[in-house]
């Protein structure tokens, strides 16, 4: 992660920024981190935090306190990310963000087409059909990606879609109603 602070004329920054690395799993509150800082600026640092494979959503943030005469305010900044927002985890391994999946026309009464804004053309997808309970109801593999699914043999009800396709870090998961 890089952090950067530019310096005001005008304002007097703390001695001091804290940091945070927030790992949305379970109740962890992250670790907090404390950076000296130059009386002149501009400052600018990297550092590497650790992303564990049961790490989906991270969160960032920095702040510190400035100065104008008798003004005093704190400064902060944060960044929530996800692994499908294209991360490298800790290991190195390069988490390839899937395209944006719709599901269309949803609800649906015979036949629904997926969507993939922004894949590739021609690469092979994989979809899943299952009913609330997860039962598999049903699988393909296609390189068409516009070509309609067929659900007329489905009875009426909600569906869960599990979309993917090689290079995608994970899966994409929609709900789908069958009218």
């Amino acid at each position: 992660m890089d952090y950067q602070v530019e310096y005001s004329p005008d304002f007097t920054p703390a001695s001091s920024l804290q940091y945070v690395f927030y790992p949305h799993v379970g109740f962890s509150y992250g670790q907090n981190f404390e950076r000296t800082l130059p009386d002149e600026g501009p400052v600018s640092f990297s550092t590497q935090h650790p992303l564990w494979s049961n790490v989906d959503v991270f969160t960032v943030g920095a702040a510190f306190d400035v100065t104008y005469g008798n003004f005093r305010k704190r400064i902060v900044n944060q960044l929530t990310r996800s692994r499908i927002n294209d991360l490298v985890n800790a290991t190195g391994e390069h988490l390839n963000a899937a395209p944006a999946i719709r599901l269309f026309p949803n609800p649906a009464k015979t036949h629904f087409t997926i969507i993939a804004e922004g894949a590739t053309p021609g690469s092979l997808l994989s979809y899943t059909i299952y009913d609330i309970a997860g039962a598999i109801l049903q699988e393909s593999n296609r390189s068409e990606w516009n070509r309609p699914v067929d659900i007329s043999a489905l009875p009426s009800g909600a569906y869960i879609i599990r979309v993917s396709a090689p290079g995608w870090g994970r899966p994409v998961i929609r709900k789908m109603i069958k009218g």
